[in-house]
């Protein structure tokens, strides 16, 4: 800025006359045409088309600035038809608007206040951009860069607010088709009854997608296999991790039985993740003809029985370790003779840890009073009025995390 300053000292009033273009109304400004570029290219995010020559007196550009305020920053083209810079228009207004500035800068081209920024080949990689600008911006101000073609011409400017805008919508879009393919792994409701067997299950994500995940599967001579499982982590991170468990869940030979489930779990989680990721969980066999019950709880901790008004915590395989925390594991499974009007309860951390108003916790309390007191109804009402309770105590308190429950009744 030393010659800027010297030439304040030295006003003189110098006049210019110029012609509009026809096509813009504007004197000196122009628009040229971006140069397709396929992909993710960094192309897609010009908006900003416009240039003057680097000959241009600096205030016919403010006079056409003036006339366009959407217009925050243009390119500069050398007589090669090379880029050889832009000028941010709050960088000019507030050049003119030092004492003197007009009178002094009017016989002056646009070269004198002409940012020699980083250009951008108008191919390169949206995402390979982003990671640049996150390592040399130091300030939350917008930026604005210049693009050029393989040969180093012009190619349109984007912004760093262009780039924000983009990502985020990716972003959002990356978020609802999540939302979407969890909402089809993870039913929010599934409700099912035969002669021998009734079960509800239920989830609700606390971001739109989460690490919540339950399943049933009917195979041979009407054997039902089920699960309950909390990834940890919430959001996005958790939701890819869902997939992969309904993935494994759908695909197993559930002739193989519940530890063969869970170890073969176990390995695809850390051959997947390698020991980044785990998941908590029950996994149940159930023979309906029977009321046999097999269940591998696998440092999930919240299965219960509700039996005569009464409910009992089952402890299966409290010394099994989550899936995905060890490379082998060799799970205990508890077994269980159920009787005809049991009902089984599996639920995540999110129903009882769920907070209020008042900042105090939901606990096991009003779950345990409610269903050792409506024994008469189907799992349909009682999932229905559990979840009723637990809306109304937290209120306007958003969730904080997560909630699933598995519902089970045995017929006999």
């Amino acid at each position: 800025m030393d010659e800027i300053d010297l030439l304040l000292n030295s006003a003189e009033d110098i006049s210019k006359t110029t012609e509009q273009s026809p096509e813009t109304g504007l004197s000196v400004i122009r628009q040229i045409e971006v140069p397709k570029a396929g992909g993710e290219s960094i192309a897609k995010l010009v908006k900003n088309r416009w240039y003057i020559t680097s000959d241009t007196n600096i205030l016919d550009l403010s006079d056409d600035l003036t006339a366009r305020p959407d217009i925050q920053a243009v390119g500069i083209i050398e007589e090669t038809g090379k880029i050889g810079g832009i000028i941010i228009r709050r960088d000019l207004f507030d050049l003119l608007g030092r004492p003197f500035g007009r009178e002094v800068m009017r016989r002056e081209s646009v070269e004198k206040v002409t940012r020699k920024i980083r250009s951008f080949f108008h191919y390169t990689n949206i995402f390979s951009v982003s990671e640049i600008l996150d390592r040399i911006q130091s300030d939350d101000r917008i930026h604005y860069y210049p693009l050029k073609t393989r040969e180093g011409y012009f190619a349109g400017i984007f912004s760093s607010q262009d780039m924000l805008i983009y990502l985020s919508s990716i972003t959002r879009e990356d978020i609802d088709l999540a939302s979407t393919i969890q909402s089809r792994i993870v039913k929010e409701f599934t409700y099912y009854e035969d002669e021998h067997l009734e079960y509800a299950g239920s989830s609700t994500m606390a971001k739109g997608v989460g690490g919540d995940f339950y399943a049933e599967a009917k195979y041979s001579n009407d054997q039902h296999m089920f699960c309950l499982c909390d990834v940890s982590g919430k959001g996005m991170a958790a939701s890819l991790v869902t997939t992969a468990l309904w993935g494994s869940f759908s695909t197993f030979d559930y002739e193989l039985g519940i530890k063969r489930l869970v170890k073969t779990l176990n390995q695809v989680f850390v051959s997947t993740f390698e020991l980044q990721k785990y998941v908590t969980g029950v996994f149940i066999q159930l023979d309906p003809s029977t009321g046999e019950l097999l269940l591998a709880d696998m440092g999930h901790g919240h299965s219960y029985l509700i039996r005569k008004n009464s409910m009992i915590k089952l402890n299966a395989g409290e010394r099994n370790m989550p899936v995905g925390v060890v490379e082998t594991m060799n799970p205990e499974i508890g077994r269980l003779q159920l009787q005809p009007g049991d009902d089984l309860l599996f639920f995540t951390d999110g129903l009882i840890e769920q907070k209020n108003d008042d900042n105090q916790e939901y606990g096991l309390a009003p779950v345990q009073e409610y269903l050792t007191g409506s024994s008469g109804k189907n799992l349909k009402t009682r999932r229905i009025e559990l979840l009723e309770g637990f809306h109304a105590f937290r209120n306007q308190t958003p969730l904080h995390d997560d909630v699933s429950l598995l519902m089970i009744r045995y017929k006999g």
